[in-house]
């Protein structure tokens, strides 16, 4: 049997350090014109404009100080609002009478780790606060799909990433995967950038 414990605890540190993950720009269509003369190639490039439009709102929207409200990676989920914490899948199975008392005698840590992390974007500066680590840098979004990426670099010149960002009724939205576990983050806006 896993000490609960020790994942719990790894579960909330493993979010400290977002996982790296290869970004990759799509590429555009190639398509062949044929005429009497000669071949011609003709590429087909996304709307710019509308992209990078889509962007600046997001960023905009970004703007300002978020608390962590939610954490789910794994099998663990933790809400600090309600101060619950849930277990699913194999963890829940495996979870003994005696794990469950260490893991209520030390619930209001776990949720303090989760309530006090937070992160704040100004301008092209962000810092984020999570679980007692505290980093520093600038970033610039990319567009994943329906979501964004914030590319950081951070005040010691190493790269970071947060992934799946998405923001909807002043709820940010973190979902990435770090390490094997699907790790997923909420946030809610407490400081709107002025």
């Amino acid at each position: 049997m896993k000490n609960i414990s020790l994942i719990l605890i790894a579960c909330l540190i493993s979010f400290t350090t977002f996982a790296q993950k290869k970004t990759t720009a799509a590429k555009p269509k190639t398509t062949i014109a044929k005429s009497k003369t000669a071949v011609v190639q003709k590429k087909e490039v996304p709307n710019q404009k509308k992209i990078d439009e889509a962007t600046a709102a997001f960023d905009k929207e970004l703007q300002g100080t978020w608390k962590m409200n939610e954490m789910t990676t794994g099998d663990t989920y933790i809400n600090a609002t309600k101060k619950i914490i849930k277990f699913s899948g194999d963890l829940e199975k495996e979870m003994t009478p005696e794990n469950r008392a260490k893991i209520e005698a030390n619930k209001s840590s776990y949720i303090t780790k989760v309530s006090s992390s937070s992160a704040i974007f100004n301008g092209k500066d962000v810092t984020y606060y999570i679980a007692g680590v505290t980093k520093r840098g600038t970033y610039t979004l990319s567009p994943q799909g329906s979501a964004y990426t914030a590319n950081i670099v951070l005040a010691d010149g190493s790269k970071d990433i947060m992934a799946g960002l998405t923001i909807k009724d002043n709820t940010l939205y973190v979902t990435q995967t770090i390490k094997t576990y699907k790790t997923e983050m909420v946030f809610v806006k407490i400081v709107p950038r002025k």
